[in-house]
């Protein structure tokens, strides 16, 4: 969630550094890593909580920076996503569809670079930490609750599998493996 209550940020950051430190102590040890797109809100909560316990930080734009830093309204917000994206250990802006123009910044993209983000998360994430209400009314493309049903349900756009050069040539969408966990911190 972008939006996380005020009243609820510090108990929900609570619960996701204590689940990060047993991550880290009991099951993964050194090999754990946090991959995050660095949004406002949930995004940037449990990016601090993985550079404060000395977790590495992979950081997945869905667009090239300035496109994606020029989402972010409040100056709060970016400035948090700049000290993060300089604390990463590794940084990545996944590429724009096939069928964008390279050299802009269109707003009517975002959404299918945001759903790009997405699949990326839900097929390249060993566990997939969710903070969510666990709501689904009116699900836009490639916000928490779509994230967590390609999760589950595998990817459900042919059209975004073969639009994108990071799944172009990655075989039958039908060939995705079943869904690791998923872990919720309901927000």
């Amino acid at each position: 969630h972008c939006d996380i209550a005020e009243s609820a940020i510090g108990a929900i950051r609570a619960s996701v550094e204590a689940l990060l430190r047993r991550l880290k102590e009991h099951e993964f040890k050194n090999a754990l890593h946090v991959m995050s797109a660095l949004a406002p809100g949930a995004d940037q909560l449990v990016a601090q909580a993985a550079v404060d316990a000395s977790i590495p930080l992979i950081a997945v734009l869905p667009m090239k920076y300035n496109c994606y830093l020029d989402t972010m309204t409040h100056t709060k917000d970016r400035e948090q996503f700049m000290k993060l994206w300089e604390a990463a250990n590794l940084q990545l802006e996944l590429p724009d569809r096939l069928d964008f123009d390279p050299n802009e910044c269109p707003r009517e993209n975002e959404t299918k670079q945001y759903e790009q983000l997405g699949l990326f998360l839900a097929k390249r994430s060993h566990i997939l930490l969710a903070l969510w209400d666990g709501n689904q009314p009116n699900v836009p493309n490639g916000g928490t609750a779509d994230v967590l049903n390609m999760r589950f349900d595998g990817i459900r756009s042919v059209e975004l599998h073969e639009r994108s050069s990071l799944f172009v040539g990655s075989g039958s969408y039908l060939d995705t493996p079943p869904a690791e966990p998923v872990l919720q911190i309901v927000t």
